[in-house]
């Protein structure tokens, strides 16, 4: 048997690399071994997402939200959920459920700073998408995505304007100045 740590850092491993067979089972595995332990439940329901199990995540998130205190993981997932559910108006509202319970949170604020930016609140997205970056230089990586949000919309004006204050925050990133 493996401790719970070890077994969540395989099934996470086998969630990254795509093979959803052995993720079960290992998954399948710490559920059993450690019921109460948050970590499973979500990368179970990660797993289901990536199966495009859309409906079945949903009722997994909400006995997760039912079996356990509350965590910002938790609403993360809820938020990555309703978007792809086609519900993105309430991203928001669950991002800001997940701030709430961990402000320092990275993940949290670059999600939050995503909302932000789709709905022209740039100085707003622009906070949170730095303190993330901040936090956890790997976000980095995403900057150069964030054009699209601006491109959808023609709203080029506003692109320069965003990427210019990340260029001038960040003058190394390389990302930064992909989107500019």
């Amino acid at each position: 048997y493996y401790d719970s740590d070890d077994l969540e850092v395989i099934a996470e491993e086998l969630i990254y690399n795509c093979d959803l067979a052995y993720a079960t089972e290992a998954l399948e595995l710490g559920i059993r071994l450690y019921p109460r332990t948050f970590a499973f439940r979500i990368l179970k329901v990660k797993k289901l997402l990536m199966e495009f199990e859309i409906e079945t995540a949903g009722k997994e998130l909400d006995r997760i939200e039912m079996d356990f205190p509350p965590e910002a993981e938790l609403y993360v997932e809820k938020a990555f959920f309703a978007k792809i559910s086609g519900h993105d108006n309430d991203a928001l509202p669950l991002l800001k459920k997940a701030y709430q319970l961990d402000p320092d949170h990275p993940e949290v604020n670059y999600m939050l700073g995503e909302e932000y930016l789709q709905r022209g609140d740039y100085q707003r997205a622009f906070d949170h998408i730095c303190f993330a970056l901040d936090e956890d230089e790997t976000f980095e990586e995403q900057l150069g995505t964030l054009s699209f949000f601006f491109e959808e919309d023609k709203k080029y004006n506003d692109a320069i304007l965003f990427f210019t204050w990340l260029t001038e925050k960040y003058p190394l990133s390389k990302c930064a100045w992909f989107g500019l």
